[in-house]
Parts: C-alpha cells; sequence; structure tokens
C-alpha cells in the first residue's frame, strides 16, 4: 500500500520480510543488559512500521528478524504482539517528546514565544514525517478510552505545550485564554491539521503547516 509522508529512515538492515534485506547477526548484550534489548526490539519494531506502513503485517516473527534475535527473545519482554504494539506505541510517545524537546532547546532561553514555537512545529513535523507511527499513537489512545484503561495518551504533549505557555504568561505575553485551556485548543487545531495533510499529502507543503502553527499561535497570544 502507499506510505503518506515519509516515516524516519531505517538505520542499517530491515528485516527480510519488510523488503527481503536480510539482517546481519545481531552481538548478543551483555548479561544484565534486558533493558538494551528491549530497547532493540522497540527499535526494530518502529522500523519495520515504516517499511510496512502500517501494524497489521507486523508480526513477533519479522520483529525478531529485524533485532537479529530469537522470537523467544521477544516473549521475554512483551506478552503477545498486542503487548509489542502498545510498546512501541509508549516508545514513538517518547520519541516525539524528544523532538519537541530538541526543537525547543535550538531557541534562545529567553524566547519564551520561540520556544513553544518551535515546540508546536515539531509535533507537526514529527506526525507528517512518521505517519504509521502517528496513526498507531492516535489509534492505541482511543482504544484505551473506550476501554477506560491507561495508554500512550496525548496528556504529556498537552502538559508540555501548558508548561510553555505559562513560560510565555511569565515572561508578560498575554494569553487570551488560561495556559491549559490554550494547550488544549493548540493540540486540538494541529492534529486537524495533521489529520487533514494525512487524508491528501499532496495539498500542501510542510511550510504550509508551520504557517498554520504561526496563525494558530497569533489567535491565542496577545503580545501586548
Amino acid at each position: 500500500m502507499p506510505m503518506l509522508g515519509q516515516d524516519r529512515a531505517v538505520d542499517g538492515h530491515r528485516a527480510a520480510d519488510a523488503g527481503g534485506i536480510d539482517v546481519p547477526p545481531r552481538v548478543r548484550n551483555p548479561w544484565g543488559q534486558g533493558a538494551r534489548l528491549r530497547t532493540e526490539i522497540l527499535r526494530a519494531a518502529s522500523q519495520l512500521l515504516s517499511a510496512l506502513g502500517g501494524e497489521e503485517g507486523l508480526t513477533v516473527r519479522g520483529v525478531a528478524r529485524a533485532a537479529g534475535i530469537a522470537p523467544a527473545s521477544i516473549y521475554a519482554h512483551f506478552a503477545d504482539k498486542n503487548d509489542l504494539v502498545r510498546a512501541v506505541a509508549v516508545y514513538e510517545h517518547e520519541q516525539l517528546a524528544t523532538c519537541m524537546r530538541d526543537a525547543e532547546n535550538l531557541a534562545g532561553p529567553e524566547d519564551t514565544f520561540g520556544r513553544l514555537r518551535a515546540q508546536v512545529r515539531a509535533y507537526c513535523s514529527f506526525a507528517i514525517d512518521n505517519p504509521s507511527h502517528y496513526r498507531l499513537m492516535v489509534a492505541l489512545r482511543l482504544e484505551a478510552r473506550r476501554r477506560h484503561s491507561h495508554g500512550p495518551e496525548a496528556g504529556s504533549v498537552i502538559e508540555t505545550i501548558t508548561t510553555a505557555l505559562q513560560r510565555c504568561e511569565a515572561a508578560g505575553l498575554g494569553l487570551r485564554l488560561s495556559p491549559q485551556r490554550a494547550a488544549i485548543m493548540l493540540f486540538v487545531s494541529v492534529h486537524g491539521r495533521v489529520a487533514l495533510w494525512h487524508s491528501n499529502p499532496e495539498a500542501g507543503r510542510l511550510e504550509d503547516v508551520h504557517a498554520f502553527v504561526d496563525e494558530l499561535l497569533s489567535l491565542i497570544i496577545d503580545p501586548r
């Protein structure tokens, strides 16, 4: 199936069932480094998710082949495929948080508005550059809500944006809404804009999405 956008580049070789490329044997981790193996499994699953364009074709055996380990090694960390997929969604949320933090740090420490804008733009860029990952994150959030259970939530993103808005307010920039409500409005709006991109990626450019972010921020923040 055609992929929407370009997912993150795959480091090294992909699994054979993700494109027919053999994977070199994995070097065994030293004893006691189970956490490192778990991360390698999640990274391999993330790469396969990019290659396959969705989690439907993701299998424990395919992830094991991509990671260069036996399937039994995956079951030592994840109960089944569903458990692995949920963990991948959490892993992707962590990658998103890192992207937003790195973008924020590029702005000057006193440029509170610039740091906020960089964070929101980074969110949009991540969602557009990694469509299959983003769809999985959203789908599992909705599933968790239906089951009234804990899942990879957007709350951490909203909290991050709320903190950035509070810094803007403390720096003297006027907010037309409370930081919490403004953060929710920003999140819902950019999520909708990204969804439009995913439905028709040829309809615009990333620069258009960033321009949308800037216009949205101008409606929320009054520079006084």
